[in-house]
């Protein structure tokens, strides 16, 4: 048995485990061979199964053909599996081992100085083909991941090998190479991938056979059976549908089942029973469950369908297949999905769904889960159970959900927690609801946040090496640069203008890619970009670590590497600490943006022992400024021009909204509503949304229509053309979670309008001053004269927190109503000459309520 060099931590972790897979299988009874030769690249890796005879050596060129010498003579038949990373060397196809690489002719070497009966070969790695037709000769087979081609990929069939012998360890080698062809291209096609491999199989001097084929159709299992009320089924009892008035569906039991251990490393045993209640409840019989192949395999046990008639029809897990996935990410393998709907759902059936997934080997040296306890309908019996090893850590802690004691108890092998939880209500689907508000238990196998930390360090320390192009780079960025701070702002400006390529920080998916080639490529996701924007600073003597955090929601002390999402930069200047976002590319230097805010993080530098929490937004450097001047035309609307300045959230937000270029529409109305009139743009201009060195600025011109309204004393009533978030509108209804309002940031709103009435035309009375306040939301509304026929109206709006909880929202919604009746007022004017009859409309003195 010859593993290759692994090159990352990924693959080595990959070969360990099947190695040891592979000497498991081999240690059955019935499976013994006579004796084990294994070159791996680490022999400390290596823990042979008791019994077994195994000789460990590290994996090298001198090891292996040395021990071809070694077996010269023996009668035993000879098996050999070689598998790992290969690759061309010039126009020579390699094997990657430590020093010198293995190629075609080593392995011919190999086989010829081994001699004896005869030997088989397994081989798995890029460049494979090559190597079999070298070993081609009498009383030798071979199976090879490859033919004549080199694909770019490695191989998928060892672990597909390693199933076979496991299920079928009888099978001829003939056989088995069939077997693997099949495996082959089923697991392509359940990928939906394009085959980039060609199993192919040589025997003796024979031509090679290619096996890749699809398996001779089985006869196919009935999609549905019918079937009486037993076992489980007893103990569900269906409940009265009056008592849940307005609810689609719901959730009579769920029963969520963990247990983390080694192999496989992660278990989970999920069961639902729902009751469907309306018809509109009838879309819970589609189920589509999300897994990450091909580190995660799902199992679907029962799907079934109890009627209202008291017989139960069952879908065949045979019948459920993949449903479309989405396409690979760079590096990165997308989620899959499975997806069937169960038949014969109607009110008052119960559905039944019961799957097992499984990671066969945890992509982290320590497993990190999160199990959801509630969603969109209520959950009357919800049971929890995890399982670890003994003497394993296991952490856990709930979020959005306070939960009592778990029940602890030991068994042979390990401990269990148990939670039992009953009537778990729906988690609100409202407008304007907080990110994270879906209660989940985390768990946690990482001693603590110091581990988590040291491990992700490992992890990224290549990622971050500097190169002459990278030093070349911030070099040429920083030219001229009068201090460290703009050096810092200069190349946060470069780094944020690159694509920003979506992939959120995952099981799969937490090593960056090497500065060097994001800064190639032009484009990264949010660790790639962070990473290069540190390696950039580096390169100037910038001290900057990356940052994990768990964006829109919210890590726990008690979880260690639980909710990450996201990262972002540390960056040391003297005595000041500034934490540094380059993910968006509309976001200005001083930023973080949308989900940062507040969260508490990790701070990835070799020292940080727990997390520490990112700086809440200041009101103060997040504002709308907006000046207008209107003035009067003969058909009795108004003209003019509006001016806005933004800054931090609000500069942000329309940076991005002039990105989607709608030129027929104003871009600050996408966000913001007059409270008075409608405005008829003419045409607008904007600051570029990339010209991060300015505040966004935006100007338009039109017309107001609206505005004045006759009243029944001759006069009109002028109202101001004040903007106000257009969310705000849905704030006001009545609602069962609390308030995200402006994503989170606060606001402040500073407008000033000035309007001009007609010639001819005077202005009799304004409004008294009002205000407002006390709670989240603070205001104040003024009224001036600047001349006979011209008035100054200004608004003054502090939202102090974008994040109410349930008390602050019904003060913001009581408080708002205030402000919105205020903004009804208006002024009064009337022709020269002519008498007014009144005041101006809510012209009593006191502040607005």
């Amino acid at each position: 048995m010859l593993t290759g060099l692994p090159g990352d931590v990924e693959s080595e972790t990959l070969y360990r485990g099947q190695t040891q897979r592979l000497l498991e299988i081999l240690a059955e009874p019935g499976n013994r061979p006579a004796r084990i030769h294994l070159l791996v690249d680490d022999p400390r890796t290596v823990a042979a199964p008791a019994g077994l005879p195994a000789e460990v050596e590290e994996a090298s060129r001198a090891k292996f053909l040395a021990l071809a010498e070694t077996l010269r003579g023996k009668k035993e038949p000879l098996v050999v599996f070689v598998w790992g990373h290969g690759g061309m060397q010039g126009e020579t196809p390699v094997f990657h081992v430590r020093g010198p690489r293995l190629t075609p002719e080593d392995f011919r070497a190999f086989a010829e100085r081994a001699g004896g009966a005869g030997s088989r070969w397994v081989l798995s790695f890029r460049g494979s083909g090559s190597a079999a037709r070298a070993l081609r000769g009498a009383g030798r087979e071979v199976i090879s991941s490859e033919e004549g081609t080199v694909f770019r990929s490695d191989p998928v069939g060892m672990d597909l090998l390693l199933a076979a012998l496991k299920e079928e360890p009888g099978l001829s080698f003939e056989a088995l190479a069939k077997e693997i062809g099949f495996a082959v291209v089923e697991w392509y096609e359940g990928q939906h991938l394009a085959r980039t491999e060609e199993p192919t199989f040589w025997k003796g001097t024979d031509a090679p056979r290619r096996l890749a084929a699809k398996r001779e159709a089985k006869a196919a299992a009935p999609a549905t059976r019918r079937a009486e009320r037993t076992g489980v089924w007893k103990e569900i009892e269906p409940v009265d549908p009056a008592r849940f008035p307005g609810v689609p569906a719901v959730m009579l039991r769920r029963t969520w089942s963990t247990t983390l251990a080694e192999s496989p490393a992660v278990t989970t045993e999920v069961e639902e029973f729902i009751q469907i209640l309306t018809e509109e409840g009838e879309r819970f019989a589609d189920v589509d469950v999300t897994y990450a192949p091909p580190g995660e395999t799902i199992t679907f046990l029962d799907c079934e369908v109890l009627k209202p008639d008291g017989t139960v029809e069952r879908l065949s897990p045979d019948r459920i297949l993949d449903g479309a996935a989405e396409p690979p990410l760079g590096d990165y393998v997308a989620p899959s999905r499975k997806v069937f709907s169960l038949p014969g759902a109607a009110p008052g059936a119960v559905l039944r769904v019961r799957y097992r997934s499984e990671w066969k080997t945890f992509p982290l040296p320590y497993v990190i889960h999160e199990v959801p306890l509630a969603g969109e309908i209520p959950v009357l019996d919800a049971r929890i159970e995890v399982r670890a090893a003994s003497g394993a850590p296991l952490h856990h802690a709930f979020r959005n959900f306070t939960a009592p004691a778990p029940k602890v108890e030991s068994t042979s092998y390990g401990q269990s927690w148990s939670w039992r939880l009953a009537d778990l209500p729906a988690v609100p689907r409202e407008p304007l609801a907080p990110r994270d508000s879906a209660p989940a238990l985390l768990l946690s196998t990482f001693p603590d946040w110091e581990a988590f930390g040291a491990w992700y360090l490992r992890l990224i320390r290549e990622a971050d090496r500097l190169t002459p192009e990278i030093t070349a780079k911030a070099a040429e960025l920083t030219a001229g640069a009068k201090d460290d701070r703009e050096k810092v702002v200069r190349l946060y400006d470069f780094v944020t203008r690159l694509r920003y390529v979506s992939i959120p920080l995952g099981v799969n998916s937490h090593r960056p890619h090497t500065a060097a080639s994001v800064l190639k490529n032009r484009f990264g996701d949010c660790k790639d970009k962070a990473n290069l924007f540190n390696t950039l600073l580096r390169s100037q003597g910038i001290a900057a670590d990356l940052v994990l955090v768990p964006r829109f929601t919210q890590a726990d002390d008690a979880a260690p590497g639980v909710a990450f999402n996201h990262a972002i930069s540390r960056v040391r200047l003297g005595d000041e600490t500034l934490f540094i976002d380059t993910t968006d590319d509309v976001a200005r230097f001083g930023l973080l943006p949308p989900g940062d805010p507040g969260r508490k993080v990790l701070v990835v530098d070799g020292a940080s022992r727990g997390l520490v929490q990112l700086p809440a937004p200041d009101p103060a450097k997040n504002r709308i400024s907006l000046r207008a001047k209107l003035e009067e035309t003969p058909d009795g609307n108004f003209s003019g021009s509006v001016e806005v300045k933004s800054s931090g959230y609000a500069d942000y937000a329309l940076r991005a909204l002039a990105r989607q270029g709608v030129a027929a529409r104003p871009v600050f109305a996408w966000e913001y509503r007059p409270a008075a009139g409608v405005f008829e743009m003419a045409g607008q201009t904007h600051t570029p949304p990339a010209a991060l060195d300015r505040d966004f600025e935006w100007r338009a011109d039109g017309a107001w229509a609206g505005l004045a309204a006759a009243l029944p004393t001759g006069g009109r009533l002028l109202r101001a053309p004040f903007w106000l978030p257009a969310e705000w509108s849905e704030a006001l209804h009545a609602r069962r979670s609390p308030l995200y309002l402006n994503e989170g940031y606060p606001l402040t709103l500073d407008q000033e309008v000035e309007i001009a009435v007609a010639p001819g035309r005077k202005l009799a009375a304004l409004p008294p001053v009002r205000e407002g306040g006390g709670g989240p939301l603070a205001w104040k509304v003024e009224w001036k004269k600047s001349g006979p026929r011209t008035a100054t109206a200004r608004l003054r709006v502090e939202l102090r927190s974008g994040e109410l909880d349930s008390g602050q929202t019904v003060q913001f919604q009581r408080e708002l109503r205030g402000l919105l009746g205020a903004l009804g007022e208006g002024g009064i004017d009337d022709l020269e000459g002519h008498p007014t009859a009144g005041a101006a409309a809510g012209s009593s003195s006191g502040r607005g309520r």
